[in-house]
């Protein structure tokens, strides 16, 4: 229980990293899809500190034990962005028909 206060630090920053997805929804909506941008910028940049964060957070957890911690692939941010992506192309090809 050394470590306990490294990985209750490592939580809370991997929690600080969440991206407020219908915030930004409602925003693109209201400025007519040009918000999407800085929404897919902002996603990418959350889920890579999340990813950051997350190593630390295992290595915290591991660090008394003799596991050795193997990082996952980050499936979420991978999602998300290429949804947020398909969903740009799409708006903005139905506007050049």
């Amino acid at each position: 229980m050394e470590n306990l206060g490294a990985v209750l630090q490592a939580q809370d920053r991997v929690n600080s990293y969440k991206t407020n997805h219908i915030l930004h929804l409602i925003i693109s909506f209201f400025v007519l899809g040009l918000w999407i941008p800085v929404w897919i910028i902002v996603t990418i940049s959350n889920a890579n500190a999340r990813s950051g964060a997350k190593k630390q957070l295992m290595k915290a957890a591991y660090s008394k034990s003799n596991e050795k911690y193997t990082e996952p692939i980050n499936w979420n941010g991978i999602f998300w962005t290429s949804f947020i992506l398909g969903c740009f192309f799409i708006v903005f090809s139905i506007g050049k028909i």
